[in-house]
């Protein structure tokens, strides 16, 4: 059966550079010390850490909202 996960988290930024920060992949990259594929359009693939997350871009609010899937592979 699914399950649905939620998490809440505050950040000393703001929400456009958060925004930013994830869905670009040289600046996400950056920041969890990873090559990724991933881009802020609906149907594009999630890939990071060697394949072992992958998912799709679900939904986009620019600068607002991201919606995606994820698995890992363990």
């Amino acid at each position: 059966m699914p399950k649905n996960v939620i998490l809440a988290a505050s950040f000393p930024t703001t929400a456009n550079r958060l925004f930013d920060m994830y869905l670009d992949p040289q600046q996400h990259a950056a920041f969890t010390g990873a090559p990724v594929t991933i881009a802020a359009e609906p149907g594009s693939p999630f890939k990071a850490f060697d394949g072992m997350l992958s998912g799709m871009i679900l939904h986009v609010e620019p600068k607002r909202f991201i919606v995606h899937t994820w698995r890992s592979t363990n």
